[in-house]
């Protein structure tokens, strides 16, 4: 499966872009009145999202939704981004790639988040990349979600099903091996719980932007 970093843009129209690790855009599609079991299959159909990315701040819930269904990381800019920004990279994309990315301003605004959140982790993903292993790509996809690139390869490996007759004997005593094993589910509670955090950090700026308007509201009633 591929490893993907996926730009979404929520709205009447879905719009959805893939970036692979190189940083090229493989994949720009349009959703119409589509709600997230249609995204969540198209991404499917795609790859494997290692980032959910979005171009507006805070992250929309739907974004938020994606990113909690894959359990994966959620790309957010420090602020929401101008139109004209999100033009001029949409231009420059297209002149490298030598064709049109986007057919509307959802799939440009997909596009722009995938890219900005390929660029801010490239030099994780080239590090991880580096390696030339075999799982490089899993590696830089864990790495992403948090793991150390030791934790990485560690959590590789235990994955890795080798035949009983051509294991080789520890090279660590039990002792040593069974704290590795503890230190690797610790990480792995430390990843899944900074998720969660993030998570409710993002509903919290969400609920506090929704509230703004009443508490405008009320303060104006209270001084009357």
């Amino acid at each position: 499966s591929k490893y993907l970093i996926i730009g979404a843009d929520p709205g009447h129209t879905i719009g959805l872009c893939a970036v692979d690790f190189e940083g090229k855009i493989i994949h720009s599609k349009s959703l119409e009145d589509s709600g997230i079991r249609k995204a969540v299959a198209t991404i499917e159909s795609w790859g494997t999202p290692s980032i959910i990315a979005t171009d507006v701040r805070p992250a929309p819930e739907f974004v938020q939704k994606l990113s909690s269904y894959f359990n994966v990381k959620l790309y957010i800019p420090k602020k929401t981004l101008r139109e004209d920004y999100k033009r001029g990279l949409l231009r420059h994309e297209e002149k490298k790639a030598n064709k049109k990315l986007a057919k509307n301003a959802h799939e440009r605004d997909a596009l722009t988040a995938a890219v900005l959140a390929w660029r801010e982790n490239q030099n994780l993903i080239r590090s991880a990349l580096a390696t030339k292993e075999s799982g490089a790509q899993r590696i830089a996809h864990l790495m992403l979600q948090g793991y150390r690139k030791e934790s990485a390869q560690a959590e590789l490996n235990s994955k890795k099903e080798t035949p009983l007759q051509t294991r080789k004997p520890a090279a660590h005593s039990p002792k040593t091996k069974l704290i590795a094993v503890r230190n690797l589910e610790d990480e792995r509670k430390i990843v899944q719980l900074l998720r969660r955090v993030e998570s409710l950090e993002q509903e919290n700026i969400r609920l506090n932007e929704q509230l703004r308007p009443y508490e405008r509201s009320e303060a104006r009633r209270v001084g009357k």
